[in-house]
């Protein structure tokens, strides 16, 4: 039972460290997302793919490279894609077959969104438990005193 009330007691503080961690790990994969499309947009070499097809989560485009035709996977699907649309890609001249869109390198601002949301919230709901455990403290130890002094001057 006195578990239970410890448990109870802190589970505002342990949402919210639990927040912060998870907020903490999408900034981190923010990052890293981030930092892999500044390495893949240092060389990269811009071109227009053709959607030749489309699956149930991907899409297929052709593109040319110094005059060869290429095929490989979008790294980015939307609905409203259809089959003979033109976009703009980005390709690596190291290794052709490795293509990006414009929208596949704006994924990490999702991480950050959802990251920063929940870090905050974290941080919010933590310092939530914390002031609410100090102003009890306060109000304790002002009871206290007055029980001191009603018990020394009597």
């Amino acid at each position: 039972m006195y578990t239970q009330k410890v448990f109870i007691k802190n589970v505002y503080r342990a949402v919210g460290i639990i927040f912060m961690f998870v907020g903490v790990t999408f900034l981190g994969v923010s990052a890293f997302l981030y930092s892999r499309t500044n390495a893949f947009n240092a060389n990269a070499v811009p071109a227009t793919g053709t959607i030749r097809f489309i699956g149930s989560d991907t899409a297929i485009v052709t593109y040319q490279v110094k005059g060869q035709e290429l095929m490989a996977e979008l790294d980015f699907y939307s609905s409203s894609m259809r089959v003979g649309d033109t976009l703009p890609i980005s390709y690596d001249p190291e290794n052709p077959s490795r293509i990006m869109t414009k929208t596949g390198q704006y994924i990490h601002w999702i991480f950050v969104g959802v990251g920063g949301l929940l870090l905050c919230t974290g941080a919010g709901v933590t310092l939530y438990d914390i002031r609410k455990k100090l102003a009890r403290k306060s109000c304790w130890n002002q009871v206290s005193g007055l029980t001191e002094k009603s018990s020394t001057s009597g």
